[in-house]
């Protein structure tokens, strides 16, 4: 059987995959939700718990194929690990909403003291001189499925350019990706979404979404 690993994004805990998860159970998946204290350490810290996560997995039961799906910053943990923790890679990685390129909006919140509190520590390390620059290109099949409007002003008219209310559509970009697809919806939502769950399992299954 197939394992998906499913983690959260910043200031959520593993009950806001835990929908996604269900579904994908419904469909023949064997499923972890990885929860991580996300202001409460780094993208590297939080890469080191997450190989420790599935090396024990690994250990007790191994899997044909151990898939990634994640919101947000959870892709750059990921990514991180893939680079330099050694995760499987014997399967595919779904990145929900990321920052691949850092956040615009991230910029503008830890400019002050205030912002670089209430993005936590992981969170300061999103902006776009931050945490991607040390992640390599994912070395499985991925896609990235972000929320936009379609039109040059996004859901947060705060953020240039079509964005989701956090992440700009060009900035969840990221080369080498199999499917990229803008769906209209929120970034904080995106997950729940039947589209969305279709599109991660056909991507899971097919290497293409639907």
């Amino acid at each position: 059987m197939d394992r998906v690993i499913l983690l959260h994004g910043l200031w959520r805990t593993r009950g806001s995959m835990a929908l996604l998860a269900w579904r994908l159970r419904r469909r023949g998946f064997e499923t972890h939700l990885f929860g991580y204290p996300s202001r409460h350490a780094t993208v590297e810290e939080h890469a080191r718990a997450l190989a420790e996560f599935v090396r024990g997995l690994e250990q007790s039961r191994p899997a044909a194929r151990t898939h990634f799906v994640t919101h947000s910053l959870g892709g750059m943990v990921v990514r991180y690990a893939y680079t330099h923790e050694g995760l499987p890679r014997t399967g595919r990685f779904v990145m929900l909403a990321p920052p691949s390129r850092g956040a615009w909006a991230a910029d503008r919140l830890i400019s002050s003291a205030f912002g670089r509190w209430f993005m936590g520590v992981a969170g300061s390390q999103l902006g776009t001189d931050g945490v991607h620059l040390r992640c390599g290109l994912p070395p499985v099949e991925f896609a990235v499925l972000t929320g936009g409007t379609g039109r040059n002003r996004g859901r947060a008219r705060w953020i240039p350019g079509d964005n989701d209310g956090r992440v700009r559509v060009e900035e969840a970009w990221l080369p080498g990706a199999a499917e990229f697809r803008v769906i209209p919806c929120s970034h904080t939502f995106i997950m729940n979404l039947a589209s969305t769950t279709e599109r991660v399992i056909s991507f899971l299954s097919r290497g293409a979404c639907i």
